[in-house]
């Protein structure tokens, strides 16, 4: 939602990922690498990148990374979308 950024996080969709306790450190660890390139963003650099890193430091395979990332943020976005539904 608006007014939110990687320094002031939705406290809803932060207890949102709370729930998934098997991804949610993954996710985060992930989420903040995006956002340290987010200026220079491009998918077919970062994307790879930041799995490789993620699957260092949780011991896990670069593809399970990126598909547990995809996975969170479209569990985001239908929350967000469930959520702007309802203020209509």
């Amino acid at each position: 939602m608006a007014g939110f950024d990687e320094n002031d996080r939705d406290p809803e969709v932060e207890a949102l990922i709370d729930r998934y306790s098997e991804e949610r450190d993954i996710y985060r660890y992930m989420r903040d690498e995006f956002d340290k390139v987010l200026d220079t963003y491009d998918p077919d650099i970062h994307d790879r990148e930041v799995a490789v890193k993620a699957s260092d430091k949780f011991d896990v395979s670069v593809d399970y990374a990126l598909d547990l990332y995809t996975r969170m943020v479209f569990k985001i976005a239908e929350f967000q979308q469930r959520r702007f539904n309802k203020s209509k």
